[in-house]
């Protein structure tokens, strides 16, 4: 699976987030051999469960998968999350301890997104131990455009619909691909 199919996929879970109410964001997790394990959208509003963000309730699908029960350990650094939206600071935490290979997002989020701060922490600002988990996945902002684009359009019908017409979720970075 591409990059970009894995992003339209976790667009069809944003469009249920909408649906339902709360924030368009969706994710999907993949797996090593290309095949869908898990989606999840955000579910914050219709769940009021502030943790019911779209990263995490895919995570929680396949949280027994990530988990060696017999050992007491966790399992191998496997899989691909797509995502709709820049992960929070709660999402990052989440994919790290899930031991996510590579996290792929369609737009970055200048109000609550984490995970492009991620790639510039270094310890000594963060523990070296964690750092040397959040080291390895490999974090790829927003290479398609159209994809941004389509999740700020997303975010403004969001806003709309709580009456907050002309509220913006920020500018979306220049350095993409055209996809």
């Amino acid at each position: 699976m591409t990059d970009r199919q894995g992003l339209l996929l976790a667009f069809d879970q944003a469009e249920r987030a909408l649906a339902e109410g709360t924030f368009p964001i969706g994710a999907i997790i993949v797996g090593e051999n290309g095949q869908i394990i898990a989606t999840g959208y955000n579910r914050v509003f219709s769940t009021d469960d502030p943790t019911a963000h779209a990263e995490v309730e895919a995570i929680r699908k396949i949280g027994s998968t990530l988990i060696d029960h017999p050992r007491r350990r966790f399992g191998e650094w496997t899989n691909t999350l797509y995502t709709t939206a820049e992960p929070c600071l709660q999402c990052v935490g989440a994919i790290v301890f899930a031991r996510l290979t590579k996290v792929v997002w369609a737009a970055d989020d200048p109000l609550n997104g984490f995970a492009s701060a991620v790639q510039r922490l270094s310890p000594p600002t963060i523990s070296d131990h964690l750092f040397r988990k959040i080291g390895r996945t490999a974090w790829v902002p927003n290479p398609y455009r159209d994809l941004a684009d389509r999740q700020l359009e997303l975010m403004r019908r969001w806003n709309t619909s709580r009456g907050l017409d002309g509220i913006t979720w920020g500018p979306v970075s220049n350095d993409r691909s055209e996809g």
